[in-house]
């Protein structure tokens, strides 16, 4: 059973001590509301939950945050065992068996005013597995032939008004992400959030920020492009004994994605298809649109997952 929610809505924009979460020097991002649940019971759903925020004072036009998604981190004290979600709005989760407590943050992002300015590459990395915002570089720009705009990248934001030049048609910018970080992290998708801006319709951009192609891993973006997007990853999975001799295909998931002590890698078509089941199970709790784009990666994952699995088998053949 649930006993215990910890909920709180975090705004994601200080620009005086950066843009990237985990590595802020000022503090960590505001938090607008919190509050504790106390279900009791298997089901808990965030009811208290609103698509805009609006902080005090300002111009409301600058000062309006926009929804992004719940991150829920469970732990059993019972089992020990411990899982992490991605959802959209409202937050919700069912448990049944054990002693279950809730972390649950909503994340909300600038609206970036009214258009006329603060057109930018705004990105982050997040730790599915843990869910939390990682501080590794991540990404790398090309072209780039000082390095400045990797660094910038990096450091989670590309102004594209007076970093990326204008032109007809305009020079394009393409931002890839690492497959696997050095800590062991693999990229899963971006989660994007489409920006339309007040004056969208009378001022259609010709050439619109792409996200998730022609890599899945990449971002191409212009000039005067608004961009927000947060780098998924996960741990990479680990083949551990199963008790009992009773083999469990979602053991990873059951575990929090594999945060029992590494055992020996398994074969690459199940890495591959531990990979799809992760976004399939991540997408769960997007809404519509954004689990639509998670699942066409999904299908594209188990496609690399088969052709693995049939090299295995050539191999063993001797083919």
């Amino acid at each position: 059973m649930i006993t215990k929610v910890n909920w709180q809505w975090i705004i994601l924009d200080n620009t005086t001590s950066g843009w990237r979460v985990a590595r802020r020097t000022g503090g960590p991002p505001p938090t607008y509301a919190f509050g504790t649940d106390m279900p009791m019971g298997g089901n808990w759903i965030q009811l208290a939950t609103s698509p805009l925020v609006y902080p005090k004072g300002g111009d409301p036009t600058k000062d309006t945050y926009l929804f992004a998604f719940w991150s829920l981190v469970g732990f059993d004290s019972v089992s020990g065992q411990s899982l992490a979600l991605i959802q959209g709005n409202p937050a919700n989760w069912s448990q049944n068996g054990g002693q279950w407590t809730i972390t649950a943050t909503a994340y909300y992002y600038s609206n970036f005013g009214s258009g006329g300015g603060d057109n930018a590459l705004l990105i982050d990395a997040f730790d599915l597995s843990i869910g939390a915002f990682i501080p590794d570089n991540f990404v790398q720009v090309t072209p780039d032939p000082t390095g400045n705009l990797t660094v910038d990248a990096n450091n989670g934001y590309i102004d594209t008004t007076t970093q990326i030049a204008n032109g007809s048609p305009p020079p394009a910018l393409t931002v890839t992400a690492q497959s696997v970080l050095p800590s062991n992290k693999q990229f899963q998708y971006w989660l994007y959030f489409p920006y339309i801006p007040p004056w969208f319709f009378s001022n259609n951009p010709a050439y619109p920020a792409t996200v998730g192609t022609p890599t899945p891993q990449d971002i191409v973006v212009h000039y005067n492009d608004v961009v927000l997007a947060i780098g998924m990853y996960t741990d990479l999975p680990y083949v551990v004994t199963p008790p009992s001799s009773i083999y469990n295909p979602w053991w990873w998931v059951l575990t929090g994605f594999g945060t029992i002590p590494p055992q020996p890698q398994p074969d690459p078509w199940l890495i591959q298809y531990a990979a799809a089941v992760s976004l399939a199970n991540a997408a769960r709790g997007l809404s519509p649109q954004l689990q639509a784009r998670v699942l066409e990666i999904v299908l594209e994952q188990m496609a690399v997952a088969s052709a693995a699995l049939k090299q295995q088998i050539g191999a063993l053949q001797g083919e």
